[in-house]
């Protein structure tokens, strides 16, 4: 090979994951493509099947060896050149992505978030100044085409880190929080009170306040939360922001979907309109889907929560969204209905491979209610379920859970 054919195969091999011809030349040089051709040719990268625009990876064996011989100077400069890379993509991806529940945009989800991922690792073990930046687009992300255990991981693993923390600012923290909800909740309330403490004005302490109250209600701190997000509301109003006031409105909704069923149904239907009029189709849905949830949990008009559940169902198809769509079919589980979309067996394996613990509790309290053969198994089961609402730093569902492993059947 070439001097200029070594070094291009050897900056993509230090390339985290596969690579379109785009990324080739801005982790190589302008005008390499007719290199990457060649080493194309030559079988030393191959195309990756079923992507469009096309996308290429190195065989493991050649990547190793050349990995192996490649100065750690250039595969710093390489991860470096992809973070920078992957954030000029993702940030107006992000911005756009409220809006965008198209499958082009899923589809580019898909592509996008094991890079970001991959890029918000580099950036926090490094501390480029790029990790809030990569973090809040993968949170966004995360929350709007659907979770997976990597990514919300790799968002835990930033929480953690007071000096990234300390730069963030409320917006970053809320984006950063909502992905959290499905795994620690202790990351969420931390990311919520460093939000409450930096806000100094209206937009600031609107994200600050809607991550606090999002903090008290899935620890079910009904009072707590109530009066967050009433302050909250009230700036939405004012900043005319019709995407928080949904927003707002449908965590609302969650604090009192124990207390007061009826109430928090009433505040995830204004959720969906406040979310319709913003041009979030997904977050109309995920209303809708809580919506149904409170129903069925609360055995309040059945008849309209299998309606609202098939309506999720049908959303989350066309949207080819799998998290929604396991949100629905847990909600068929729950009415008892045979045509479910998925099964509880599923629904575990779903809601493992999204990192989605709350749902993951959810699905194994069904199961011991439904499918235990006797008393030890159902034991089993809660005790699964126990470890994960621990995990998750859930207090109110571990309290919940060592009620029921408490009372024998």
């Amino acid at each position: 090979m070439s001097t200029d054919e070594q070094d291009v195969l050897r900056r993509l091999a230090a390339l985290p994951r596969t690579f379109d011809m785009d990324l080739a030349c801005a982790v190589t040089r302008p005008g390499a493509e007719g290199i990457v051709l060649r080493l194309l040719d030559r079988s030393l990268i191959v195309p990756v099947a079923g992507t469009e625009p096309s996308r290429f990876r190195l065989l493991a064996v050649v990547r190793d060896v050349v990995r192996a011989r490649t100065d750690e100077d250039v595969v710093r400069d390489v991860l470096e050149r992809h973070a920078t890379f992957i954030d000029g993509i993702v940030v107006p991806f992000a911005g756009r992505a409220r809006l965008d529940d198209s499958l082009q945009a899923m589809h580019a989800s898909e592509i996008l978030c094991p890079e970001v991922n991959a890029a918000v690792r580099w950036a926090t073990a490094t501390r480029h100044p790029l990790v809030l930046s990569l973090a809040t687009s993968l949170g966004i992300g995360v929350e709007q085409y659907g979770s997976d255990v990597d990514s919300v991981r790799s968002l835990a693993a930033v929480a953690r880190e007071p000096d990234i923390i300390d730069d963030a600012t409320p917006q970053q923290l809320l984006a950063l929080g909502t992905a959290l909800t499905f795994l620690d909740m202790d990351a969420v309330a931390a990311l919520a009170d460093r939000a409450l403490a930096i806000a100094v004005d209206d937009p600031s302490r609107l994200a600050a306040l809607h991550l606090a109250g999002m903090a008290e209600a899935y620890r079910d701190h009904e009072e707590a939360a109530l009066e967050r997000l009433a302050d909250a509301e009230v700036l939405a109003e004012r900043l005319g922001d019709r995407w928080q006031l949904g927003a707002v409105r449908q965590m609302r909704g969650v604090a009192l979907r124990r207390s007061h069923p009826e109430r928090a149904m009433a505040d995830f239907a204004a959720a969906m309109h406040d979310y319709g009029r913003a041009g979030d189709a997904m977050h109309v849905n995920n209303a809708r889907y809580m919506m149904a949830l409170t129903a069925a949990e609360a055995g309040l008009d059945l008849d309209r929560a299998i309606e609202l559940a098939a309506e999720c169902v049908d959303y989350a198809r066309a949207a080819h969204n799998e998290h929604e769509l396991a949100h629905a079919a847990m909600v068929q589980q729950l009415l008892g209905r045979d045509d479910a979309a998925l099964t509880l067996d599923e629904l575990g394996h779903e809601f493992t491979r999204f990192g989605d613990m709350r749902c993951g509790i959810r699905t194994l309290l069904l199961r011991a209610d439904r499918d235990a053969p006797d008393d030890a198994a159902r034991r089993a089961l809660l005790r699964d379920a126990l470890d994960l609402a621990r995990a998750a730093r859930d207090e109110a569902r571990e309290a919940q859970i060592l009620a029921r492993l408490a009372v024998p059947v």
